[in-house]
């Protein structure tokens, strides 16, 4: 699986209502604008950080989407034959996925809407 690269950060921010995103002037940083406060923060590392990962999961829960990314959830843990049996549902299909592939889980979610919206 490859490695998340520094735009697919950017998107999966801007999925979670980030805005404003730029590299610090003053910093190596990359920082935004999130959605719950009006100053700048750093980027979370969605790829490294289980907790982060929570921002874009509750964001595609709200949004209806938390089953296609469940889906692809288990593709991306290569369990579809234990979830094809019902051996798997769909918490224990995430329990133990990485943060890297829960990141790719919701970028082919944020791919699928941009498909929509073309």
């Amino acid at each position: 699986m490859p490695k998340i690269t520094l735009g697919q950060r950017h998107k999966i921010s801007k999925f979670c209502g980030w805005t404003n995103i730029h590299e610090s002037p003053f910093t190596d940083r990359v920082i935004g604008r999130p959605s719950r406060a009006g100053c700048h923060e750093s980027l979370p590392k969605y790829p490294n950080d289980l907790n982060a990962c929570k921002e874009f999961e509750q964001v595609c829960q709200k949004k209806g989407l938390d089953g296609f990314y469940i889906q692809y959830l288990i593709k991306f843990r290569k369990l579809e034959a234990y979830y094809e049996d019902d051996v798997l549902d769909a918490a224990e299909a995430a329990a133990f996925a990485t943060a890297e592939q829960r990141c790719q889980a919701v970028l082919k979610v944020i791919e699928g809407l941009e498909d929509e919206n073309e």
